[in-house]
């Protein structure tokens, strides 16, 4: 072997293994970078509201949830509580994905007297409360 081909062939040999290292690292570093998955962030209670401050007899009214955010795919469930046995509303109201209220429906049996009444909205340990007015 002449001092040529021995020259080539370390030359060879030390590309080989600096190829064998380096390319696995570079092609690590060129490899299509995965976008990062964010978990949601999880939305808040930010109010519950009554259509009117004051309701006669029977008349029903609209009770509204709202919500920090758009609420995620499959719904944000909001429990419900009331302060005065006659009224009738469900124990819980969903707001739909991508919407940031919903809305349900407060009726009465109706009062003698007339009566503050209280509503409650829970959401992850979060609550909202307002009043309003029932009369006869």
């Amino acid at each position: 072997m002449t001092v040529t081909q021995v020259r080539m062939s370390a030359l060879l040999g030390i590309s080989m293994m600096i190829a064998g290292v380096m390319m696995p690292a570079i092609a690590k570093a060129n490899a299509a970078v995965e976008p990062a998955v964010l978990a949601p962030v999880p939305t808040g209670l930010q109010s519950l509201s009554t259509s009117v401050a004051t309701v006669a007899g029977t008349t029903t009214l609209t009770g509204t949830v709202t919500l920090t955010g758009q609420a995620p795919v499959g719904g944000t469930a909001v429990a419900l509580k009331g302060s005065y046995k006659s009224e009738s509303f469900p124990a819980g109201v969903i707001v739909p994905a991508g919407s940031t209220t919903a809305t349900f429906t407060i009726s009465s049996t109706g009062v003698a007297a007339s009566h503050l009444i209280t509503l409650k909205a829970t959401h992850n340990g979060i609550s909202k409360m307002t009043t309003y007015t029932r009369t006869p």
